[in-house]
């Protein structure tokens, strides 16, 4: 948020559309994790599961959760 004042006002709306754009992305991948979990609990192949759980546990550290 720094860089919106050391741009200028006229590079404020690229620097709004930036910020829309990486909200989004984390909450895409905030509803990946869920997915995945929810996927995960109900796996019955014990290789597939593990393979679910480490996916949300890397994206849910992307988004720090």
């Amino acid at each position: 948020r720094e860089s919106r004042t050391r741009q200028g006002a006229d590079k404020a709306e690229c620097y709004d559309a930036l910020e829309t754009t990486i909200a989004g992305v984390q909450t895409w991948i905030r509803r990946t994790v869920a997915e995945t979990r929810a996927r995960a609990e109900a796996e019955y192949d014990p290789l597939a599961r593990a393979n679910l759980q480490a996916m949300a546990d890397v994206n849910a550290w992307i988004v720090g959760q």
